[in-house]
């Protein structure tokens, strides 16, 4: 491994032994060299014009009101300064950032929800920062915008998200809900005023059986906070069975002109209900019709019939008929 490295370094060994050989050429090299040095050092007493980048920091946002915008996070100083100062900033890795307050008569109230800092109001701040040498000629940008909305609390509507598998001959009882139904969200205004609802964690189970609860997290929302921050969301599950029961035909939108009649009086609704609501079921929560204004007496005799009223508990499935014989008579 040595010998390698040493054969590596030959070309430039000789080279170095050919100059020492030749006196001239390695004075003229030295001077060389020097007069660099020199040159370089005598360039860094000049005063030169640049720009430096300046990390800058926020302090006291209001605490009811948040920033919507983006902070700019750093400056550019325009500066005028020997050139040793400048490479010693180009080798300075950080810098104390300056602070702009955000507290209330530090910046001015552009509209409603902008407010501003002129950032020359800084100058003298900011030139305190820097050293003896440094002059600073300006800042920029020269306007540092920050644009506000109020932090609200109000109350929003808790929405459960799920996914059931139910045993057979069970379904919902009714729609899932939460409680508390309600909770108080705080956060930006610009935000809640279009929040309609807040959402759970999705709950899935499988072969649901029986009413059940589920203790579920509120979903959380950016820069949104909810108090409080879980729900309990209520599943409530009952057997079913098929129904069926007997419902008159009623017909309607007749003109006065004619007079249609069905040949038949009533017809079966068939559907699915919860086992305690069964006994509820009566003829006179259903509405069958036949509507003079779905039929065509050029075309058929016969008339298709819609159900038009059901109990909320009853899950409709089909009509037997699901068309009735009509005869039409002019007054």
């Amino acid at each position: 491994m040595k010998n390698k490295i040493i054969d590596k370094l030959k070309p430039l060994i000789n080279w170095l032994k050919s100059i020492r050989r030749n006196s001239k050429i390695f004075v003229y090299l030295i001077f060389v060299g020097i007069a660099t040095v020199l040159w370089f050092l005598n360039k860094l007493n000049n005063t030169y014009s640049a720009e430096i980048v300046y990390p800058v920091e926020y302090s006291n946002e209001p605490k009811d009101q948040k920033i919507l915008n983006i902070l700019q996070p750093n400056i550019i100083l325009k500066i005028t300064a020997p050139g040793y100062t400048l490479l010693r900033y180009q080798m300075q890795t950080t810098s104390k950032p300056i602070d702009f307050d955000l507290k209330k008569g530090n910046i001015t109230k552009k509209s409603a929800n902008t407010h501003y800092i002129l950032t020359r109001e800084y100058k003298t701040k900011v030139a305190e920062q820097l050293p003896s040498d440094v002059k600073l000629e300006s800042i920029e940008p020269d306007t540092l915008f920050f644009r506000f909305t109020k932090i609200i609390s109000v109350k929003k509507k808790v929405t459960p998200v799920y996914n059931l598998t139910f045993e057979q001959q069970h379904r919902l009882k009714e729609k899932p809900f939460c409680s508390p139904d309600s909770v108080i969200v705080t956060g930006p205004k610009i935000i809640l005023d279009t929040l309609k609802t807040v959402y759970t964690q999705p709950i899935s189970i499988k072969k649901v059986n029986k009413t059940t609860k589920r203790n579920v997290s509120i979903k959380e929302i950016n820069e949104i906070t909810t108090k409080p921050k879980r729900v309990v969301v209520n599943i409530k599950v009952e057997q079913y069975t098929e129904a069926e029961i007997t419902v008159p035909v009623k017909i309607i939108n007749v003109p006065d002109s004619i007079n249609l009649i069905s040949f038949t009086d009533s017809v079966n609704v068939k559907g699915i209900v919860g086992l305690s609501s069964y006994d509820l079921l009566t003829a006179d929560d259903f509405q069958v019709v036949l509507d003079y204004n779905n039929i065509n007496p050029n075309i058929s005799r016969e008339g298709k019939i819609s159900l038009i009223k059901h109990p909320s508990f009853f899950n409709f499935t089909n009509l037997n008929p699901e068309k009735v014989e009509f005869l039409i008579e002019k007054q």
